[in-house]
């Protein structure tokens, strides 16, 4: 599992067999990097790659969901509960996921037409997922808790929103 780089620019990857040479030899290969192997336990890094796909796979539920409902006819008067919306599910996966890393800050930037999702933990920005186009529209919502303007596209924005997550506060700025 690479976990990050060293001063001298080698890419540090947890390992629970640090001496598998082939393994390092193709993480080079793949990379591009030189490999600086460090020791972890399997379940370390088994607890880091289930918390990395966890974002992933809400959206790809997320997404799953639009998509059954895109496909049913809903009558005008029959609408699905707000907590109840993918999108919704959605937001509230990256708050959870951003909360419980103890993120001080959400970023959601504009790649294309999707939008990449980062969260800055200690100070550093780490990528966590990236959400698909039909979906970029409805995670706006983010923006408007924050008071950020909706209308604006072309600058970055500074906002905040403030709420309870299992008993703790958090403020966040997307």
């Amino acid at each position: 599992m690479p976990v990050g780089f060293d001063e001298s620019g080698h890419l540090l990857v947890a390992m629970a067999s640090p001496q598998n040479l082939l393994a390092l030899d193709d993480l080079r290969l793949l990379t591009g990097h030189e490999i600086r192997p460090v020791v972890a336990s399997e379940e370390s890094i088994q607890a880091l790659l289930t918390r990395l796909s966890r974002l992933d796979d809400a959206v790809q539920e997320a997404v799953g969901e639009e998509g059954e409902e895109a496909e049913e006819e809903i009558a005008p008067l029959v609408r699905e509960t707000a907590s109840d919306s993918p999108t919704v599910k959605l937001v509230n996966s990256v708050i959870a996921q951003a909360v419980e890393e103890r993120a001080s800050d959400i970023h959601f930037e504009p790649v294309g037409r999707s939008m990449r999702v980062r969260f800055r933990v200690d100070g550093v920005l780490q990528e966590t997922t990236t959400i698909p186009a039909r979906m970029v529209a409805g995670v706006v919502c983010v923006k408007i808790m924050s008071g950020m303007d909706i209308a604006e596209k072309r600058i970055p924005q500074d906002g905040r929103v403030t709420l309870r997550s299992g008993g703790a506060r958090s403020t966040s700025a997307p």
